[in-house]
């Protein structure tokens, strides 16, 4: 039992140092030839349960470790990594001082060294001499100036003269003549000047430790973030044109220290989290820099200045205004129109003036066309059947007059008009609907709009241009004329039907006329309607009989044209008074003639049945009658 639980323990020890561990990488002149420090240095930081990976003094990815260690026998690490943004222990004098960290440097020796200041790493320590070597060895130092915001901590004698010196976040390092501290560092720097690791005692070694543990105890900072930014890509630009780049970003440290800083062609030209960019012909790079003062990130753009007349007006985000828009923005130049416009066209609202229009507009009074888009197409020979929502947004509930008119934009003139009240309560909304009929007379050619008009006290209007379109092929029935006003059977019967060709084709027409009950069918030889204009109507006449012993009442003479492929029909209604040979109370004078557009189907163009249902009924009540004058006589006869 006492075994297993030993090797519990260990295995305990072991797991709790690889978890506290860090990933260092150690900097040496001859990785594969260590000498005895850097033998004793890499046993200690393995011993300590630290990653160590033995680096040669060449380039290699500083953000695969938790901090770098450069060794005594490293004299520079110019081009090898960055160490302003990199935790890192110098033990070399010479790399540390060609890097900012002294002015000059040297080399002492003994056994002991003085704590200076007990902070961070000496943390606890007393201010006094302490031996850290077992026998007599070298100690390195840095001399002459330093960075601000660095602490000397351990000398050997002189405090001019430090063997272990402390650089924290925000430091400014120097430079050779000790005249700038312009340089600042993101992460933690130490020197440590204690290169003999071979004699170190156990006050060096908890020195060592220390400083592994203060460069590593320090906020996890992280670079800003470039969220979004405009343009999204690659610009092509007008010479001479005002065009605004932008960055917008992020930073999980403090965004408040976050700079933006602007460069064209290398060349500082702005700040800000937007620049104006405004250049001749050429080509720039245009560069953001966001900087949180630690790291620093950048947007690059290959803008490309080019002449306006080369570019369509699409690809300059303009948009070509039609005759019968204007433009309320700029006009561009471009290749392919001379009316492009730097803002959305809008409508250039014709001179209504056969209408009683706004003098000046209220927008608390909102009119919508919910059903009619602008330049909408309607066939001619249709109707229109405009829906407007009307809004109230004033202060109070008012009856509102609704006026709508069909207008005739080319000609200046109202075809037709309507006008409705409506009552909205405040900041509430109603539907309202008006119908039109399209004149099949009316010049496709032409220009029209719907025009709605509120005008009281408060005025507002709306409108919406439409597009009138003649088909191809419609014809038309014109209109039925029956030339006897009374009719009867036996009667003749005299039928003229009027038809018109108003579509763009000519067309061959066949007229049929049909009632199966009056036994009638009959169709007209094809003939021949030239296209809506000149010589665009025909007139056919049919003389029919009334049959003998037909039934008084209504009957519905269906017309029928056909052209095409397509076929067209009107009904008309005659009504036939009462025979000589049929029951009645007298004759009918008053026939009613008229058209019908509803479907009818063949078998209802007989007689109507109510007047069988009314003789009927006449019928039932002279019976009764009669009956009941029977019954009296005898009665009487009998008293």
């Amino acid at each position: 039992m006492n075994k297993y639980f030993y090797l519990s323990f260990i295995f305990l020890f072991l797991s709790i140092n690889l978890v506290n561990g860090f990933d260092i990488g150690y900097v040496v002149k001859s990785p594969s030839n260590l000498d005895i420090d850097e033998q004793t240095i890499k046993n200690f930081l393995n011993n300590e349960g630290h990653a160590t990976t033995i680096l040669d003094d060449v380039t290699f990815d500083e953000s695969l470790y938790d901090l770098i260690i450069v060794s005594e026998s490293v004299n520079d690490i110019n081009n090898i990594f960055d160490h302003t943004n990199t935790k890192t222990l110098f033990m070399s004098n010479n790399a540390a001082k060609k890097k900012g960290l002294g002015a000059s440097y040297g080399v002492t020796s003994g056994r002991h060294i003085r704590i200076d200041k007990s902070e961070g790493i000496t943390e606890g320590y007393s201010l006094e001499s302490r031996q850290v070597y077992t026998s007599q060895s070298y100690m390195e130092y840095l001399s002459g100036c330093f960075p601000i915001n660095s602490d000397i901590l351990v000398s050997k004698f002189d405090i001019t003269k430090p063997i272990i010196l402390a650089l924290d976040i925000d430091s400014l390092l120097i430079d050779s003549s000790c005249t700038d501290r312009d340089k600042e560092i993101f992460e933690k720097n130490l020197y440590f000047g204690l290169t003999e690791a071979n004699n170190w005692d156990s006050d060096a070694e908890d020195l060592f430790r220390n400083s592994i543990e203060w460069l590593e105890d320090s906020p996890n900072y992280q670079a800003p973030v470039i969220e979004s930014f405009s343009p999204t890509a690659n610009a092509e630009l007008i010479e001479n044109t005002n065009n605004t780049f932008s960055v917008t970003y992020s930073d999980a440290d403090n965004l408040e220290e976050v700079t933006v800083n602007w460069k064209v062609d290398g060349q500082s030209s702005g700040s800000g989290d937007t620049y104006i960019f405004n250049k001749a012909i050429g080509t720039y790079e245009v560069i953001a820099v966001v900087s949180d003062n630690r790291f620093t990130v950048e947007q690059n753009w290959q803008v490309t200045v080019i002449d306006s007349s080369t570019l369509t007006c699409s690809v300059q985000g303009g948009d070509i205004c039609t005759s019968e828009e204007i433009c309320n923005g700029n006009i561009l130049e471009s290749s392919n129109s001379n009316n492009c416009c730097s803002v959305t066209c809008s409508l250039d609202e014709p001179n209504f003036d056969k209408a009683d229009t706004c003098s000046s507009k209220n927008n608390d009074i909102d009119i919508e066309f919910t059903n009619i888009d602008n330049n909408e197409d309607f066939n001619i020979g249709d109707k229109i059947s405009p829906t407007l929502k009307i809004s109230n947004d004033l202060n109070q509930d008012k009856d509102f007059k609704i006026k709508t008119y069909f207008y005739d934009i080319t000609d200046n003139k109202i075809i037709e008009k309507d006008s409705k009240t409506l009552s909205i309560n405040k900041n509430k909304n109603k539907i309202i609907g008006f119908e039109f009929d399209i004149g099949v007379n009316l010049d496709a050619d032409n220009n029209y709009a719907l025009l709605t008009v509120i005008n009281d006290d408060q005025c507002n209007q709306e409108f919406k241009k439409i597009d009138l379109v003649r088909k191809d092929n419609e014809v038309i029935i014109d209109k039925i004329e029956i030339k006897q006003n009374e009719l009867i059977c036996g009667d003749p019967l005299n039928l003229k039907v009027y038809v018109q060709n108003i579509g763009n084709e000519d067309q061959e027409v066949y007229i049929k006329l049909k009632n199966s009950k009056l036994k009638i069918d009959e169709q007209t030889e094809g003939f021949k309607l030239e296209k809506f204009d000149k010589d665009d109507s025909e007139k056919r006449e049919f003389n029919l009989n009334i049959p003998d012993n037909i039934k008084s009442g209504p009957y519905t003479l269906r017309t029928e044209i056909s052209y095409g492929n397509q076929k067209e029909y009107a009904d008309k209604i005659i009504t036939l008074g009462i025979c000589g040979n049929e029951d009645s109370l007298g004759t009918i004078k008053n026939i009613n003639l008229g058209v019908i557009n509803k479907d009818i189907k063949e078998e209802d163009l007989g007689t109507d049945g109510g007047s069988s249902f009314f003789r009927n009924l006449f019928l039932v009540l002279l019976i009764i009658f009669a009956g009941i004058g029977s019954f009296v006589v005898y009665s009487f006869s009998h008293n």
